[in-house]
This record gives C-alpha cells, structure tokens and sequence, in this order.
C-alpha cells in the first residue's frame, strides 16, 4: 500500500488463534465463545444474539454427544450438564436475582415504550 507522508492508516492483521487444539474445556469454551461472538453478531450495533447464539451451541452439543460419544461417557457428560441447567434454575442467590431481572429486563426491553 502507498503510504504518503505516513498519514495512511496501517492495517493491523488479527490476532491469531493459538496453535493445536485447547489444553482444556474452559479454554476450548473461551475459544468457541470468541467465534461464535464473530458469527453471530451482524456488525450493526445491536450486538451479537445472545439467545440465537445458546439455542445453537446446546444444539450442537447435544448432537455432537448422541454422534460421536460411547454411551458411558454421554451419559456422564449429560449428568453433568443436567445438574449445572438444575443448579442454574434453582439458584436463589442475590446475585443470580439480580441476573434473571437484568436478562428478563433486557429480553424486554423492545416491548416498553421509548
């Protein structure tokens, strides 16, 4: 690119992915949650869609488990996730409060008047 006097912008490339597969299945989520945030947020200034955005990662999840994983260690892991969706609904904690009425705020926001 022809650069005069410096005044051109310089394009910076992206950050790279680290190289060869996650160590670990948090740092595979923090992975996963980087791509699906550029897949699912049309650059419109509404932000990503949250929901659209789950909906497909549990989908996914949940075929990946019935295709791929023995019957022992999907039954395992779908224990697993059973017990973290149960903990999540019953959680009576102020601060998973203040969550559920920022989220429920937030979901109907588009429903109030301006």
């Amino acid at each position: 690119m022809f650069r005069y006097n410096n005044l051109m912008p310089r394009r910076s490339a992206p950050p790279r992915l680290p190289a060869g597969p996650p160590a670990s299945a948090e740092e595979g989520a923090q992975r996963i949650k980087a791509a699906l945030i550029k897949l699912f947020d049309p650059q419109d200034g509404g932000g990503a869609n949250w929901r659209l955005m789950a909906e497909s990662l549990y989908l996914t999840g949940f075929q990946l488990a019935d295709e791929r994983l023995d019957a022992p260690v999907r039954h395992s892991l779908m224990q697993r996730v059973h017990e973290g969706s149960y903990r999540r609904l019953s959680d009576d904690s102020e601060a998973s409060k203040a969550r559920r009425v920022c989220c429920c705020i937030a979901n109907h926001a588009g429903d109030r008047p301006s």
